[in-house]
């Protein structure tokens, strides 16, 4: 609450655009505790879970108290085995709901009659938000629109590590899905989307056919190297692999992606919800279930010709230090940055005065008095430049 009370900008004008915004739903479970005097998992309880007959769910706002069958979660290990992949999270209203795919069924019923909770409020659900210019997005409250066989099919995924879920509802016929995974390398809702087809008498699209090796390391350079999105202010690096496959590297992780006989790259394991298609010089990063608009990349340009300087920095809006410093090997001008309690990036030349790395894209402003930090979904963070020490490590916000 002290970070998002404390932010001074907007990525864009009210109205105007639209992201994906976990803190809107922190906010809106914050509102409903300062109304209701209660806490979310306290009143969806009573109020949603209860009514609805789901025993077994709720909002896990509290870590300590045990769950009665919870799985773990597994991601996968570089060395091909498995890893736990447990919650540590305790913040509610943007997920934290434990169930059952058989307690969804009281939720699914909601969705497709509108019973027990009301039709007014699954119809409001259901509604289209609209921008100020009257364009119609693919997105309601809280749940993708897209369609399956010309039926409108409702659906949203979610995902924390080692976990993976997807419910959709294809209300005209009266069929609603849920698929839930304890394992990272999943697509639930590519499968509860291949289900609704099922329901709804579509035939599944043939697969696409996966080129060859010599084929895909031909087209390896079309989509390899360093990309730029200027509406989002962030770079995604592509590498090549011997295999044919390209890489994409985010929050220690890497994904993989497979050339396809249509011109695309099909994300493989973990990456498998997503693809990237170039289009006339440009990059597209793209989900592959819904109708949400893709992230649109360009070819960085030419990269700065020296390190940024070391020193330390300061947001009052994000009450955290940056701290920039001499980076030991790697590229030429790459630099060390730590923001707050994170762990150190290494940032590297990117383009015109930017550096990038670790999901990092960083400039300096005024002379370099001040950074202008980006990550994907925290567009354009100031830091002004302090004198003096660089302070000890912080202990928290």
């Amino acid at each position: 609450m002290r970070l998002l009370a404390g932010q001074t900008g907007l990525n864009f004008p009210p109205g105007t655009g639209w992201s994906y915004s976990n803190s809107g739903f922190v906010l809106a479970a914050a509102a409903l505790r300062r109304v209701t005097g209660r806490s979310l998992a306290g009143f969806a309880a009573d109020r949603l879970f209860g009514p609805l007959g789901m025993r077994a769910s709720r909002f896990r706002d509290d870590l300590t108290v045990p769950v009665d069958a919870l799985a773990s979660g597994y991601t996968p290990a570089a060395d091909g085995g498995w890893r736990r992949a447990d919650i540590t999270e305790a913040t509610v209203g943007d997920g934290g709901v434990v169930t059952s795919v058989s307690d969804l069924a009281g939720w699914q019923h909601f969705m497709l009659t509108g019973a027990t909770l009301g039709a007014d409020i699954r119809d409001g659900l259901l509604e289209p938000a609209v921008l100020a210019d009257g364009r119609r997005l693919p997105y309601a409250l809280g749940l993708e629109i897209t369609a399956v066989g010309g039926h409108r099919v409702y659906l949203h995924s979610g995902h924390i590590d080692g976990f993976r879920s997807a419910l959709a509802y294809l209300i005209d016929g009266g069929a609603g899905v849920a698929v839930l995974a304890n394992r990272d390398d999943t697509f639930p809702a590519e499968i509860a989307v291949r289900i609704a087809e099922r329901l709804a008498g579509v035939d599944a699209p043939a697969p696409l056919a996966r080129l060859g090796e010599r084929a895909a390391l031909a087209a390896q350079p079309a989509v390899t190297g360093l990309w730029y999105s200027p509406e989002l202010d962030t770079h995604l690096a592509i590498g090549a692999a011997g295999d044919g496959t390209v890489t994409r590297a985010e929050r220690g992780a890497t994904y993989r992606y497979a050339a396809m006989s249509d011109g695309s790259w099909a994300g493989l394991g973990c990456a498998s919800s997503t693809r990237l298609r170039p289009a006339g010089g440009e990059l597209r990063l793209e989900e592959t279930v819904g109708d949400e608009p893709p992230e649109v990349y360009e070819r960085a340009g030419e990269p700065p010709a020296a390190a940024p300087p070391a020193g330390t920095y300061y947001s009052p809006e994000l009450h955290a230090h940056a701290t920039l410093a001499a980076a030991d090997g790697g590229p030429a001008g790459a630099a060390t940055l730590a923001i707050g309690l994170a762990p150190p990036r290494t940032v590297s030349p990117a383009s015109g005065g930017v550096w990038a790395g670790g999901g990092l894209t960083v400039r300096l402003l005024a002379g370099g008095a001040e950074l202008e930090i980006s990550r994907y979904g925290a567009r354009r963070c100031r830091f002004a430049r302090i004198d003096g020490t660089p302070p000890p490590r912080q202990r928290g916000l």
